[in-house]
């Protein structure tokens, strides 16, 4: 009897390890993504002139003004001169970014404000919705934990049709 137990045991685990992995030959797959890839746009560049047209960039440009403001308000900080406060020689002479960018504290708002960071969604992604009915929707993810608070604005755009996607949520996990 305990012999019977233990081969039972033993295919059991060799049979689910054979299905587990059966090694079939993913090239098609990999040649089929690479096609897809080839043809699919990257950017948002063939998007810049209707989005522009629509007063997209200035009301986004506007909308980030006003949250950096608003955020500097609540934490006591000047909104008249942003960007300047007292910096030792040491630190500042030590520390260096590899920037070509040449910001400073007369940069308009519509140069930092506006730059498009598109980030252009794979096409795999992680199956869902993750979401519950009657699941509680967080738009403050900080709850009582101390950190580095981060405002993140998202736009999300229909990258067919270069129209803003209505009622879409986003999923931090």
């Amino acid at each position: 009897m305990h012999l019977f137990s233990t081969l039972a045991v033993a295919s059991a685990l060799v049979a689910t390890s054979v299905l587990a992995h059966p090694g079939h030959d993913t090239r098609h797959e990999i040649a089929e993504r690479a096609a897809f890839m080839k043809t699919s746009k990257r950017d948002l560049s063939h998007c810049a002139a209707k989005m522009k047209a629509r007063g997209l960039e200035a009301r986004a440009v506007q909308r980030r003004a006003a949250i950096a403001k608003s955020t500097r308000e609540k934490r006591g900080l000047p909104t008249s001169a942003p960007y300047l406060r007292a910096r030792d020689a040491a630190s500042v002479l030590n520390t260096t970014h590899h920037s070509d960018v040449d910001y400073n504290p007369l940069t308009p708002e519509a140069t930092l404000f506006s730059s498009n960071n598109s980030c252009i969604l794979s096409p795999e992604v992680t199956q869902g919705p993750y979401y519950a009915s009657g699941e509680y929707i967080r738009r403050n993810l900080i709850e009582d934990q101390e950190g580095v608070e981060m405002i993140i604005d998202l736009q999300v755009i229909d990258m067919a049709t270069c129209e803003p996607v209505v009622n879409s949520m986003i999923d931090f996990w």
